[in-house]
């Protein structure tokens, strides 16, 4: 999940986007079609990352 958000902003590093490109980027997923299951699992994969997975990755 939180790779496929990495790839949508591939130019940019990934600490410098910000609430807006998250919004973005889960409006991309809607536009996909994708489930509220899949949109749950990148919000909560998202939200991982942000709240301290990376020091666990």
């Amino acid at each position: 999940m939180f790779e496929g958000y990495m790839n949508y902003y591939a130019k940019r590093s990934v600490n410098e986007l910000d609430e807006r490109d998250i919004r973005a980027y889960l409006q991309h997923l809607v536009q996909q079609g994708k489930s509220d299951s899949y949109l749950n699992q990148a919000v909560n994969a998202i939200k991982f990352y942000y709240e301290g997975g990376q020091r666990n990755a």
